[in-house]
């Protein structure tokens, strides 16, 4: 919205804060929406001066690009995580409590996590 009067965004949200702008035509999610032409006409209607290649812009379907809030992407990409090994199924007739502490001590040593469920 700031292309269409050639301000920051800033400026328009003190607008906003001092109710000097006119209301939103619909709130989406907690954000609210104004239709092009309603911004236009408010802005007429107030004497403030419009920049016509912000409203072409716009028209055009480009949009302000915001920066996002949170953390910033890491300029490092991170590294592929080690595939997963299979899963064994141990049973008492066939395999020792050592065969299944070596398999897990295996996984421990991989930087794998263990979760056991027993089963009959």
């Amino acid at each position: 919205m700031p292309w269409i009067f050639g301000n920051k965004y800033m400026d328009v949200y003190q607008w906003r804060a001092r109710r000097s702008f006119v209301a939103e035509d619909a709130m989406i999610s907690g954000s609210p929406l104004w239709l092009l032409d309603t911004v236009i006409e408010d802005a007429e209607q107030r004497g403030r001066v419009t920049v016509q290649e912000g409203i072409d812009r716009i028209r055009a379907g480009e949009r302000e690009q915001i920066k996002p809030r949170g953390r910033k992407p890491s300029a490092e990409r991170k590294p592929e995580p080690l595939p997963l090994p299979e899963a064994r199924t141990f049973r008492p007739a066939e395999h020792s409590a050592e065969d299944v502490a070596a398999f897990a001590a295996d996984l421990l040593q991989n930087g794998f996590s263990l979760t056991v469920r027993p089963k009959r």
